[in-house]
């Protein structure tokens, strides 16, 4: 009988050593899976910046070259109107000066 108990005993022991190297063996998993998530979510947060800054730098490349592309439309016709300015301007002076001269010779 103290055969018996010494054997559950140390079955009992055995059973106890190998839940515990579990145990250890379940944190140490959990851990590694830890760090790898960790790393996972720091390459996908680099690789998730790295494409938001490449994509705004096409935006700002592709809003550049419509701003040059309406500048080289707008600024030929802001040449033209400024230049009817200038002549109507010219006239209108050119009126009152004679208007003038005709008001003073008279």
């Amino acid at each position: 009988m103290l055969k018996v108990f010494k054997k559950v005993i140390d079955k009992e022991q055995e059973a106890h050593r190998i839940v515990r190297e579990a145990q250890v063996q379940a944190e140490k998993i959990m851990n590694e899976a830890q760090e790898k998530a960790e790393e996972a979510y720091k390459k996908t947060y680099e690789q998730t910046v790295a494409k938001a800054k490449r994509k705004s730098m096409e935006l700002r490349r592709r809003a550049k070259e419509e701003a040059e592309h309406e500048a080289e439309i707008f600024l030929p016709r802001a040449e033209k109107q400024i230049m009817e300015i200038q002549r109507k301007a010219m006239e209108r002076f050119d009126e009152a000066v004679s208007s003038t001269l005709k008001e003073v010779l008279s």
